[in-house]
């Protein structure tokens, strides 16, 4: 019986320590770099010119490049896209003109319009 409880009491702090683990591994890392924003940036540029096909990976873009803006410290404006980008992100349609409107101030902070961007191949 003993030996039970031992291996319970194990199982149970194997349990929690996955759980805290998991738990931690979603919570943000801090705040964002530019070069971290900017990097998300050019990756939905590139693929606004790819397209969205299977999967969506526009919107999964636009996702990742609005963590990073609303964790970027550096400018309020830059947060405030993120703001606009996640709204785009839970919607189910958008445009380039939408998209450009809601990156204003990431283009400015990584130089280019999102537009401009893609066509470039930046």
């Amino acid at each position: 019986m003993h030996a039970m409880k031992t291996v319970f009491r194990s199982i149970s702090v194997i349990v929690t320590a996955l759980l805290v683990g998991s738990a931690l591994a979603g919570c943000s890392s801090g705040p964002s770099t530019k070069a971290e924003v900017c990097e998300k940036y050019e990756a939905l540029s590139a693929q606004v010119l790819k397209g969205n096909g299977f999967g969506n990976p526009v919107f999964d873009a636009v996702d990742a490049l609005a963590g990073k803006a609303d964790a970027y410290e550096g400018d309020t404006d830059v947060q405030a896209d993120g703001e606009k980008l996640k709204a785009i992100a839970d919607s189910d349609s958008t445009s380039i003109g939408e998209l450009e409107s809601a990156t204003s101030s990431i283009g400015s902070l990584c130089g280019g319009s999102l537009l401009m961007n893609a066509l470039s191949g930046s």
